[in-house]
């Protein structure tokens, strides 16, 4: 755990807040979508002088959509992350000193769970069966003679695969056994420098577990470059910057129960609007039979 803000850890398998990059992301997927759209009709629309060397229609598609559907999604955060600036700016500008007005549309009762998304992991895993697809048929439903080692390492994305679906899985399984749950704020928003108080709703189907782990952290989100040359790509992560943490035996744990943190003084606020965004989160886990309780709320500290 971080008591000082200096320190940083990378929260891998984190869901990420935004992503758009605004303008840039609107303007860096239009040539995906175009060349995806250009690939799809030139092999359904146009027709081909050799039509019995052409690649099949059904594969100018799926390649097309590879392409395409990236594009597409970029074009649509990038919109909405321009839209959302736009928005923010004009509110901070009518609330300068009610930053959280502007920041993000708060309830000031309750926040939602974050972690029960399914739509995320389904849709990984969608197109990567779909981006898979171009290659296993190639490899193993070609005419033409494929090495055993291209085999190997299509077989061995193809394991990645089925491991992504079953993670898509498992987190369905955990919305449908959990539900999504609720945290309910002492005041609204909190500050730093002073206790931060919530009450959180435990769902019904908790039960049998050693003890439950509250963590509040600060978390900042950074675009990353990896790779090299053509492999290159940008990657949005987000680091744990500070943390502290908090275990209640499950025979303190109740259908609600009750948490306070102290909100270090000079800590930095909550900036949901900035790209990439920085946010205080509370994370609750708990170890049960079969699928393990976990759920992760957004907190307004400013």
């Amino acid at each position: 755990m971080h008591h000082s803000f200096d320190g940083a850890r990378q929260l891998s398998n984190h869901p990420t807040i935004g992503g758009g990059m605004g303008l840039v992301g609107l303007f860096f997927g239009l040539p995906f979508l175009a060349a995806g759209l250009f690939v799809m009709a030139l092999g359904t629309l146009v027709p081909m002088d050799n039509p019995e060397s052409a690649p099949p229609a059904g594969f100018m598609v799926v390649f097309g959509l590879v392409f395409a559907i990236p594009g597409a999604g970029l074009m649509i955060a990038g919109a909405r992350s321009a839209l959302r600036g736009l928005r923010s700016r004009r509110l901070l500008a009518q609330h300068a000193d009610e930053p959280w007005l502007a920041d993000h549309d708060w309830d000031p009762r309750v926040v939602r769970d974050r972690a029960q998304g399914v739509l995320g992991p389904f849709g990984a895993a969608g197109f990567m069966t779909l981006f898979l697809s171009i290659f296993n048929g190639l490899v193993f439903f070609g005419d033409e003679d494929v090495p055993v080692f291209a085999m190997v390492i299509v077989g061995l994305f193809d394991l990645l695969l089925l491991f992504v679906w079953g993670y898509a899985f498992y987190v369905l399984g955990r919305r449908l056994k959990y539900g999504e749950g609720q945290l309910r704020l002492g005041s609204f928003p909190f500050f730093a420098g002073q206790p931060l108080r919530v009450t959180a709703e435990l769902p019904r189907a908790l039960r049998d577990f050693p003890e439950l782990k509250a963590t509040l952290r600060y978390v900042e989100q950074v675009w990353e470059t990896r790779g090299t040359g053509k492999n290159r790509s940008r990657t949005l992560v987000a680091y744990e910057r500070w943390a502290e943490q908090r275990v209640l035996p499950a025979e303190e744990v109740g259908r609600e129960v009750e948490l306070e943190f102290q909100v270090p003084p000079g800590a930095p606020p909550t900036d949901l609007s900035a790209s990439p965004a920085r946010y205080w989160e509370l994370q609750l886990d708990a170890e049960t039979p079969g699928i393990d309780y976990h759920a992760l709320f957004l907190v307004p500290v400013y």
